[in-house]
């Protein structure tokens, strides 16, 4: 059974890059995690707080320039691939509010996903790469951090998907609330 800090990573990945990918012919899933090398030491981060669940360490895959692992199949996997897909695509699950109402699981969200806004030299927001989900999903995302932090933000037009944008009103607040959380190496993307 997962731990806490296991579940917020997983449930924050798969806000974010991570994904739930079939075994035993689609029956059964694991978690698999892949990140830039730029954030390797991220992933290892990742993969020490897993490591229970994984056979072979996290490798580079050199066509990608990315760091890669997957864990092993596990009951509590395919649960929440049950929660988070609706068939091949990845949906934000009606239990929103349950899911990232920690702020460490919006902090992992954010090391996956988010960036800084900046121009010249200036921070003029930041935004969650929300893109792998619809414009509805976005918008209950968008209304539930508004109910739960006050956060507000709008839907951005972005490769022809969306994403959440938080400006003036609410960048300097979400980095308040997840910067406790943010890890050394990721640092880069607070102010």
């Amino acid at each position: 059974m997962l731990n806490p800090l296991q579940e917020q990573l997983i449930i924050g990945s798969l806000l974010g890059d991570g994904s739930l990918t079939a075994t035993g012919g689609g029956k059964r899933y694991r978690f698999t995690v892949s990140h830039g090398s730029k954030q390797k030491e991220y992933l290892f981060w990742k993969y020490e707080i897993l490591k229970d669940y994984v056979r072979t360490p996290p490798r580079l895959q050199s066509n990608a320039n990315a760091w890669k692992f997957n864990t092993i199949s596990r009951p509590e996997f395919t649960d929440l691939r049950a929660c988070f897909y609706q068939e091949r695509q990845k949906i934000v699950p009606d239990t929103i509010e349950h899911l990232i109402g920690i702020p460490q699981v919006m902090a992992i969200w954010y090391m996956d996903d988010g960036n800084l806004r900046r121009e010249y030299g200036n921070i003029y927001g930041c935004m969650l790469n929300s893109h792998s989900f619809t414009y509805e999903d976005n918008q209950k995302v968008s209304r539930w951090l508004y109910q739960r932090y006050g956060l507000k933000s709008v839907l951005q037009r972005n490769h022809e998907k969306y994403r959440l944008y938080f400006g003036a009103g609410s960048w300097k607040q979400l980095c308040t609330i997840i910067a406790p959380y943010i890890l050394p190496s990721m640092r880069y993307k607070l102010p």
